[in-house]
């Protein structure tokens, strides 16, 4: 008989013996017993198809032997069948037990071991002869341990059962058991992962014994010295443990293991470190533990581990958490400002309640870190030195789901909002007097700006405004003014008449909507249409100029700009230099070149039309200075103060966000007055993410004025020596937290020169009024329907532009009876990227081409380009002026502090309720900061976080269909990085609620990276301002296929019986290539 055929039988007998165990306790005993022996047989090939045969999957083998171990009484048995379970997941040489542990966590397995484990150690307690339950204790510890470990419930489990105080005296009984030791800790580590039972475990002793553990072992590497250093690395997350910790010997020995880490060579070297200094990492954290590291020579051991560290790939990431540590126990809180908040401070006064509202929204607006619409950046730097970021989504069940109260507003409310979709109004509403695309709003008050007065009289709503129309920064606004400024009273009955005639009268006046445009005329030169309009523009902060690149239109160069290769060498030698530094502060030159704090007490308030005047300086040095010279006042401009520490090495800081001490990303600055070909260093020292893309190739950006002389007025990416790493700066604002550093450096090709220094590719909302001045210009109206109106001012009365795009009405196809696409960008200001995408779009969409003409013809688009004007203008990163992120405001937005929101989730909500003219579909265009290539957000039911969500039916190819497209239209498209799912913590964001409150299926986030594209025939280079408005185009054309949905649609169907919607992923649409196509659509022609 064959050794499978032998095994079967023995368990046949065991499950027929089994159906009635007292009476037949001992043939069971006995045949478990022989199934025990085969599978600890000494044969390796017998052991092994013996336990073959009891994992076997949909066998139902371990957990028939699981329940049985469950039931039984007798001890015997019982050690019989922990033995059996034992093996089954007990790893081995070259075997893996992968699919048994698996099998019995899904059958529970977990529960029912510690609750044995709990019973039997009690009745061992209180039994005489205890010597019988000790070897099952033991099995049954032993067949747990590899289970906890991969459980991720069983912290859960584990405190449930009260089983935390058991295990933790069977770590005090067995702490010298060479057998039991290494599972009892093992099992102690999957209960300290959880911070709801690493308190108990310390309450209940488990560090005295884990400082038994560790001393005793005397620093052999051995798997239990291993798992102990891991167990007190995430028990030292507690502070009760760190407390307790600086009482107690195991500092010292954490610090002689450091001490003595040359023993210790490759991966044994990082698996005995890293928990060792995480754990002096969380122990820094902490006044006491910072102290005690100090007084214990820790500091000269932590130093000299850096200094000895030989130039190995698996030492970066132990020289990153060494330096962490060394950068909290410096403790430099002697950081180079008097005051962290932004010296950008407008005051908004309380309006209709809002003071409360206001109050939390200050704080609200800080806990949101991130870039984009899915953005946490919780990532820790110090991992930084590893070559690779993985970041799970887990989507949670939630058994009680209470979903955001959401507030639906009355006919009367939405009837104000009919004035911005007069296309699709009934006739009777029509009038005849105006050109087709005006307004003409009859009532009380105006729902927006209306200037009868082409003389320019009508600029005096603007406020303080000089013969040029230019209005002096404004710093507050009363409370009279934040109600008019809102644009919509909604307690206000209006008669809205649209007018309309020939189609060539639409050139005559298209703009006066826009107090910014009014009276500018089409015979300007583009440049002169910027300055007017930048010097229009209401800032927080007083602007002395305007930007060069913005004024000319700059654009990224045209050619591939491939990845940085980061230099582990330089990295290195840079965190070293940095604590050096710290260590010795004196060494530093700190001659502080630039104060914008300085400049605002001085500068006086400004009177005269913005220009620029770099041309002029090119070539010429300052006489009076030897340094660089820098200036960031002006619109999207962001730089606050800039010391030189060495002849060519400058440390700058970032300004933060308006009414803000956080959210510093976001840089864009001028310098000049430097030689050529010297080496600057730029190090910006008070960034807040924990990673940057920085790390992973990403360049900065430089403009050239001398270049721009010569013809090449073009963005190009620049700098060598980069590197994103913690320095020794405390940040207040974020509790036990450092600030980073990023640094680059470089090399100025031309002696005297002006350039402009930034993130990414600058995108000012002057730029959008001239993109927009100069589309109505150029538009052919005599197919193209092109209306621009003011759909609300900013709480700063900036106008917020509403553009709405389609194609003439036709008696044969009206546009009331076309699709409404919906489309918002630039919510965060920093997210520039978002709005080269847009304009991608604008130049398609308003192009002669005949694409453009037939996506005209199919839809009605209604289009907000810029949401956050206020923030864009005033170089914020990530919030407004009320220091909110706007997109955590889409459900109960506030109508005098949050009017972008609130009126175009009305304009929205109109079409959706009053005019029964759901849109199509909604996307909303954002920039990511941790990620490569272009991808998008949608929603799934399938995927909600709400279970009844995934209890009512969908059709996943709605909204699989437009990533599909996009992924076969552009290379930097990817279509792996897209994700359906809906997050509880995404529910206050546009896309979630317009999906949610209005139904919309097709509701999207396309998210832009900022850095380059990591996949086909663009991996390993930067994106550019070509990539990002082909991106646009691709949008477009894929809109454009999906209007005739037939055909796609059958490419991409399948059973949804038998497969995962989201699979639809996975299919091959046919007839299309990966190459992006060429598009004649696409204007070239620039501002």
């Amino acid at each position: 008989m064959s050794e499978d055929a032998s095994t079967a039988l023995v368990f046949e007998k065991i499950k027929f013996y089994a159906a009635k165990p007292n009476e037949n306790l001992d043939n069971l005993r006995h045949a478990v017993s022989r199934l025990n022996y085969q599978a600890l047989n000494q044969d390796k090939a017998t052991r092994e198809k013996t336990l073959d045969v009891v994992c076997r999957k949909q066998s139902g083998n371990l957990t028939f032997l699981l329940n049985l171990l469950a039931d039984v009484h007798d001890v015997s048995l019982a050690y019989s069948l922990a033995s059996i379970l034992h093996e089954c997941v007990s790893p081995k040489p070259g075997v893996r037990r992968n699919s048994s542990v698996s099998q019995l966590i899904h059958a529970n397995a977990c529960r029912v071991l510690v609750k044995l484990i709990v019973q039997h150690t009690a009745a061992r307690e209180g039994c005489r002869q205890s010597g019988a339950l000790e070897p099952l204790v033991a099995e049954l510890i032993m067949a747990l341990s590899p289970l906890a470990l991969k459980d991720s419930k069983f912290s859960i489990k584990a405190r449930l059962l009260g089983s935390v105080k058991v295990f933790c005296s069977l770590l005090k009984t067995y702490i010298n058991h060479s057998k039991l030791l290494l599972p009892i800790l093992q099992i102690i580590k999957a209960l300290s992962k959880s911070a709801y039972t690493t308190p108990l475990l310390v309450k209940n002793g488990a560090l005295n014994s884990l400082e038994k553990a560790i001393v005793t072992n005397g620093m052999q590497p051995t798997p239990k010295f291993r798992v102990a250093l891991d167990v007190l690395n995430h028990l030292s997350k507690n502070k009760m443990c760190c407390i307790k910790l600086t009482k107690t010997s195991l500092i010292h020995c954490l610090l002689r293991v450091i001490e003595s880490s040359e023993k210790y060579e490759g991966k044994v070297k990082v698996k005995i470190c890293k928990p060792v200094l995480l754990t002096l990492q969380h122990l820094a954290t902490s006044k006491g533990g910072r102290k005690y590291i100090k007084e214990n020579n820790g500091m000269a051991s932590l130093y000299k581990f850096c200094s000895t560290s030989t130039d190995e790939k698996t030492n970066d990431s132990l020289l990153a958490k060494v330096c962490g540590v060394l950068n909290y126990c410096l403790e430099n809180k002697d950081f180079p400002l008097g005051n962290l908040k932004s010296p950008a401070v407008f005051s908004i006064p309380s309006v209709h309640g809002s003071s409360d509202l206001l109050a939390s929204s200050l704080s609200s607006g800080d806990s949101i870190n991130g870039s984009g619409d899915e953005s946490n950046d919780e990532e820790d730097l110090d991992d930084a030195m590893e070559d690779l970021i993985n970041t799970d989504i887990h989507l949670r069940d939630e058994p009680d789901i209470y979903l955001p109260q959401r507030v639906q507003r009355n006919s009367e409310e939405l009837l104000p909002y009919r004035v911005f979709v007069p296309e699709v109004l009934p006739d009777g509403l029509r009038h005849s007097t105006l050109p087709e695309g005006m307004i003409q709003v009859v009532g009380e008050k105006s729902l927006t700006s209306q200037h009868a007065n082409p003389t320019g009289e009508g600029l005096k709503s603007m406020g303080s405004t000089d013969l040029l129309g230019w209005t002096h920064p404004s710093k507050s606004v009363s409370s009279e003014d934040l109600k008019r400024r809102s644009s919509l009273d909604l307690n206000l009955k209006t008669d809205v008449k649209v007018i309309k005639t020939a189609p060539d009268g639409t050139k005559e006046q298209p703009l006066n909507d826009i107090e910014t445009l009014f009276g500018v005329g089409p015979q300007l030169k583009a440049k002169n249409v910027y300055s007017v309009v930048a010097s229009r523009t209401k800032s927080v902060l007083p602007f002395v100029k305007t930007a060069y690149p913005e004024l000319v239109g700059a654009e990224g160069i045209i050619r591939l700009e491939p990845f940085h290769l980061k230099d582990r060498t330089v990295c290195r030698n840079k965190l070293l230099l940095c604590i050096e530094r710290s260590m010795h502060p004196n060494s530093l030159l700190n001659n502080v070149v630039f104060d914008l704090d300085e400049l605002l007490r001085d500068q006086e308030e400004p009177s005269r039309e913005l220009m620029n005047a770099d041309e002029s300086r090119i070539g010429e040095k300052d006489p009076s200075v030897s340094h660089l010279k820098f200036e960031s006042r002006f619109e999207c401009g962001n730089l606050r103060k800039v010391i030189q520490i060495g002849p060519f090495e400058y440390n700058l800081i970032l300004t933060p966000d308006v009414n803000s001490s956080k959210h510093l990303q976001w840089f864009y600055f001028e310098v000049s007055n430097m030689e050529a070909n010297k080496p600057y260093v730029f190090n910006i020292i008070n960034c807040e993410k924990q990673n940057s893309q920085f790390n992973f190739g990403m360049k900065p950006l430089m403009f050239s004025v001398c270049d721009a002389v010569r013809g090449q007025p073009k963005w190009v990416r620049v700098g060598t020596d980069i590197c994103y790493f913690r320095n020794s700066y405390q940040n207040p604002t974020t509790k036990g937290k450092t600030y980073v550093t990023s640094t680059f450096t470089i090399a100025f090709p031309y002696q005297y020169d002006v350039c402009y220094i930034a993130y990414h590719y600058p995108y000012s909302y002057s730029m959008l009024m001239t993109q927009i001045w100069k589309l109505t210009k150029n538009i052919d109206v005599s197919s193209t329907y092109l209306k621009v109106n003011t759909l609300c001012s900013s709480i700063n009365n900036n106008p917020v532009p509403l553009l709405t795009v389609t194609a003439h009405n036709h008696e044969k196809n009206k546009i009331s009876d076309r699709k409404v696409i919906v489309l918002t960008a630039r919510v965060h200001p920093g997210e520039c990227n978002s709005s080269w995408v847009m304009t991608g779009v604008l130049n398609f969409l308003l192009g002669s081409g005949q694409k453009s003409s037939d996506l005209r013809k199919k839809y009605l688009f209604k289009i907000i380009p810029m949401l956050n004007v206020d923030g864009v203008i005033n170089g914020c990163d990530r919030c407004g002026l009320t220091d909110e992120d706007l997109n955590r405001c889409w459900i109960r937005p506030d109508q005098y502090l949050h009017p972008e929101i609130y009126h175009t989730k009305g304009l929205v909500e109109c079409m959706v309720r009053d005019l029964n003219m759901t849109p199509f579909l909604y996307c909303d265009f954002h920039g990511h900061s941790r990620r490569k290539n272009v991808f998008v957000y949608g929603c799934s039911r399938e995927h909600s976080w709400v279970k009844g969500d995934r209890s009512m039916p969908e059709d996943p190819v709605n909204f699989l269909m437009l990533p599909h497209l996009m992924d076969r239209f552009n290379p930097a498209f990817s279509l792996s990085n897209c994700n359906f799912t809906v997050e509880k913590t995404r529910e206050s964001t546009a896309r979630v609620t317009f999906w949610r409150e209005f139904g919309i299926k097709r509701s999207y986030t396309m998210e832009s990276t900022y850095c380059g594209m990591d996949q086909g025939a663009l991996n390993g280079y930067h994106i550019n301002t070509a990539h990002l408005k082909e991106v646009g185009v691709s949008f477009c054309e894929a809109l454009l296929c999906i209007s005739d949905e037939n055909g796609w649609r059958m490419a991409l169907m399948l059973d949804h019986s038998e497969a995962n919607p989201l699979s639809l992923l996975e299919i091959p649409i046919q007839g299309e290539s990966k190459d992006p196509p060429l598009s004649s659509d696409t204007s070239d022609e620039e501002f």
